[in-house]
């Protein structure tokens, strides 16, 4: 007969008369067992996470082209700069628009000085006819000459016209010219950060298909999260609600964002996700149970959730690669138990130990009401009186820590086992 029973207990669980009582009974029985490890059962909320991989692109892209081919004079931004709206970074050699523009000037200017010279004409022709057409009435010259006198101001008058609407089409001929060599010089439509550079100086640029891409800007104040998830846990994935997400090619830092939507459109079954949370019963680093979802390969549907970043600060990349956590399901004030009480089950060892043959469980299944596919059924252990007691219970969802209780005879406060391993003096018997 040996020391007391010796009890392992958290102090964070603020049942120390309790476990007195417990080590206490052990000394009065004398007899030296095991060591045991216990958990409180407790009230609170239990949120179930999907753990998925997506791809961050910026929220706003815009692709920046050149409507005029020529070749690349110079290049004004790089890799990874901030622009501003309208910010020059490149340009083309406008020596050729230069000289498109000024030709256009100079028949703009030339067609201005006909309709000038025309228009002395059609004057002089109207004074002539109104001096005809006066001598006509003093009978000094005889209709016919009044007559030619009026053709010939009106002719003056249609080759005014005609004058006048050339210099319009030179004049457009011009706006043109100048738009072509204004677009010699490419500028940044929106602020934003350079992600890529498809050119170098003297690359020469052709417009004949459609227009080149010479940079891609980004505006990485709001970026977008794009996770696939699986069919099987996307009806979870409500718009609104959190995630997480760690890129690792920055290091370990976590960062946050909201569910904008999922979209309908499923993606070709080729794509990979990571292992959701495991169920009830497994720890958050075991493998999942048969039948769970660990991970997602081929042949495997999924959807695409767009969740917003908001990344004022910079600090998220675009392109990077993130692992995210996805709330799925969510239970709050609920009875809840570790998810290490789940996994435990004395050893042959600890019931050789106190003496106990070890008990032949099965589930217990309710013949009464039909089974629900959210409860699991499963056992948790209790030590009492110099034996270990299963008691069986209903559980719902599972988060990293927690697992709900739906049924079964504990409440909030109750002691539960996570582990039991023989005495040092138990062991040397």
């Amino acid at each position: 007969m040996g020391g007391p029973h010796k009890l392992i207990v958290p102090m964070s669980t603020g049942s120390l008369a309790l476990f007195t009582m417990v080590a206490i009974g052990c000394q009065l029985g004398r007899r030296e067992t095991v060591d045991l490890v216990t958990a409180v059962v407790t009230r609170g909320d239990v949120v179930r996470r999907v753990m998925v991989s997506g791809t961050l692109q910026p929220a706003k892209a815009v692709a920046i082209g050149s409507q005029v081919p020529g070749t690349i004079q110079s290049i004004d931004a790089d890799f990874n700069d901030r622009v501003r709206a309208g910010q020059i970074v490149a340009r083309l050699d406008p020596s050729i628009y230069r000289a498109r523009f000024e030709e256009a000037l100079a028949r703009v200017a030339q067609l201005q000085a006909e309709h000038q010279k025309e228009q002395t004409a059609v004057d002089d022709a109207q004074a002539r006819l109104a001096r005809a057409e006066q001598l006509t009435a003093a009978d000094v010259v005889p209709v016919a000459e009044v007559e030619a006198a009026r053709l010939a101001a009106d002719q003056g008058l249609s080759t005014l016209k005609a004058t006048a609407a050339d210099i319009v089409a030179a004049q457009a001929v011009a706006a043109g010219a100048k738009v072509s060599l204004n677009y010699t010089v490419i500028r940044s439509p929106i602020d934003g950060i350079v992600i890529a550079r498809h050119v170098d100086i003297g690359q020469t640029v052709t417009t004949s298909i459609q227009a080149p891409i010479l940079f891609t800007v980004a505006d990485t104040r709001r970026m977008q999260l794009l996770a696939e998830v699986a069919e099987s846990d996307v009806a979870a994935v409500r718009a609104g609600s959190k995630a997480t997400f760690s890129i690792e090619s920055i290091g370990s830092a976590t960062f946050e964002g909201t569910v904008r939507d999922v979209r309908p459109q499923p993606v070709s079954p080729i794509g990979t996700a990571g292992p959701s949370t495991p169920p009830a019963g497994q720890p958050a680093s075991g493998i999942a149970a048969e039948g769970s979802s660990t991970s997602l390969g081929k042949g495997v549907v999924t959807y695409t959730a767009v969740i917003d970043v908001d990344n004022e600060s910079g600090t998220v990349p675009p392109g990077g690669s993130a692992i995210i956590f996805l709330p799925a399901n969510e239970r709050g004030d609920v009875i809840r138990v570790p998810n290490t009480a789940l996994t435990f089950r004395p050893s042959s060892s600890a019931f050789a130990a106190v003496g106990q043959d070890p008990p032949a469980l099965e589930l217990p299944r309710s013949e009464a009401e039909p089974p629900r596919r959210d409860v699991r059924r499963a056992y948790l252990w209790t030590f009492a009186k110099q034996r270990f007691v299963p008691l069986a219970v209903g559980v719902g969802i599972s988060d990293d820590y927690w697992t709900e209780l739906v049924d079964g005879p504990l409440q909030p406060g109750d002691i539960v086992l996570t582990d039991a391993v023989p005495s040092a003096a138990s062991r040397r018997k």
